[in-house]
């Protein structure tokens, strides 16, 4: 009996730490409003409740698709609100934004075209200079890109337009700041490491107390024990307000599928691109 409680524990603790981890990514700690259509905001006038759980992550991931994406909610920002934290794809997606909005074209190299290789992307500013709005972070990269206003490729600047992109990141994640997106997840997943960390020892100091149970399997019962409760403890996931929540609903319906597909090499930077023809075959990486 003391073999078979130590395998429990064994296996079981890993498996209670991925759960917890999954929960807590899935929004099991996330707002959310209880009084409105999923998605909407609340007016002026209006206070609606407000309740913490797993429904909240539900929301998101059963959105229901919208043909248009949300207003004031540029790409990076929408990897944000989904993934509640800036990656290189969200990067990616900010600066190919930048050439559907006109701000510059992203194309491959012509068969007899000089100074390029093959395989490469040309970059060219526009003839005509791009209307509309951009914001300090935007300028930066654009001024990274084209410091004297001439066609270039994207492996020459890659290198330099690092700094301006992560100008990007932190412009969104000041909107996020203004706007509330997100609540601070103070205890981590210390409550959860706590309660498995005790019953864990309960349960191999019963086991110890049985006998029969070999060396190495206490060992690994014990490593395993440890490693779950680091895991359980270290892992912090930023919990979406209400806000949050509501924006993220938006921006899942505006990607045409529910759930959330994962990205892959290009998946968001693709759907941005080629609804202005921007780049074909692979999207670039940047």
């Amino acid at each position: 009996m003391g073999l078979v409680i130590a395998l429990v524990v064994l296996l079981g603790a890993p498996a209670v730490a991925a759960v917890s981890r999954r929960r807590r990514r899935r929004g099991g700690r996330d707002e959310y409003f209880v009084d409105l259509v999923p998605g909407l905001l609340p007016g002026p006038d209006q206070a609606p409740s407000r309740r913490t759980g797993a429904r909240a992550g539900e929301l998101v991931s059963q959105a229901a698709v919208r043909l248009t994406p949300p207003d004031g909610v540029p790409p990076v920002a929408a990897g944000l609100l989904l993934d509640r934290e800036v990656r290189a794809r969200d990067l990616s997606a900010g600066f190919l934004d930048l050439a559907v909005r006109g701000f510059f074209r992203i194309r491959r190299p012509g068969p007899h075209e000089n100074g390029t290789r093959r395989g490469e992307w040309v970059l060219e500013p526009p003839l005509v200079a791009a209307s509309g709005p951009l914001s300090e972070a935007e300028r930066q990269v654009l001024a990274t890109l084209f410091p004297r206003y001439a066609v270039t490729t994207l492996a020459a600047r890659r290198s330099a337009i690092g700094g301006p992109l992560r100008g990007l990141r932190d412009d969104v994640e000041w909107q996020a700041r203004r706007l509330g997106w997100f609540g601070q997840d103070r205890a981590g997943g210390v409550p959860t490491a706590a309660a498995l960390g005790l019953f864990g020892i309960v349960l191999l100091v019963v086991a110890g107390s049985l006998g029969g149970v070999p060396d190495p399997v206490k060992f690994f019962a014990v490593v395993s024990m440890i490693w779950s409760v680091i895991s359980v403890a270290i892992h912090r996931v930023r919990p979406r307000t209400a806000e949050g929540t509501a924006m993220a609903v938006q921006v899942a319906a505006s990607a045409g599928t529910s759930p959330r597909p994962r990205h892959d090499s290009c998946a968001s930077r693709r759907l941005l691109a080629s609804s202005a023809g921007t780049c074909r075959g692979p999207c670039p990486s940047v």
